[in-house]
């Protein structure tokens, strides 16, 4: 009951009636609040949680991310299917979450398809986020043509998704087997 009081109902009941209201919404402060309704369905059983969860990741997995996994920009959930390029795009710690909560859904469902954005997302958007030769980590994986990666430094910067980012090599063989 306590953990059903903390629900930001403005965002998480829209979503549970299957209406898209992310757009200009800051992208990772919505994400922790849908793996949250996803932990209250395995507590409650109440099916409105698990709609909730299922409809916002497929908006943002099918509407609002990249072909490497990641999304939004500045931040920020864009329009309906139109995300655009740029230099603050894919940012790390959303897929971090997003990974989090596709672990619901393929635990719910052992559909494919969740699988299949997990493998994506872990390989081409959160593996490439980390620095192969300093072990440092990128803030935004840039989808701008030409543009380079921003790593982070042992001393100088440290954003949320250098922590996050300090947690995902644990992930490259977490969900290879599954029966």
């Amino acid at each position: 009951e306590l953990a059903e009081r903390f629900c930001h109902r403005a965002i998480l009941q829209p979503l549970a009636e299957g209406k898209d209201e992310l757009e200009g919404k800051h992208a990772n402060t919505q994400i922790p609040k849908v793996i949250g309704a996803a932990k209250l369905y395995d507590i409650t059983g109440k099916e409105a949680y698990r709609n909730t969860a299922l409809f916002f990741w497929e908006q943002v997995v099918y509407q609002r991310s990249y072909a490497i996994g990641g999304n939004s920009i500045g931040e920020h959930f864009g329009a309906e299917g139109s995300e655009e390029l740029g230099v603050t795009t894919a940012e790390t710690c959303n897929t971090y979450n997003m990974l989090k909560l596709t672990g619901y859904l393929f635990r719910w469902f052992h559909e494919a398809r969740f699988m299949d954005y997990y493998e994506n997302a872990l390989y081409n958007h959160i593996l490439a986020s980390q620095d192969p030769d300093s072990g440092m980590k990128t803030y935004f994986v840039s989808t701008q043509p030409g543009h380079f990666k921003v790593y982070c430094s042992p001393e100088d910067s440290f954003w949320c998704c250098t922590g996050t980012g300090m947690e995902n090599p644990a992930r490259y063989t977490q969900n290879i087997y599954h029966l």
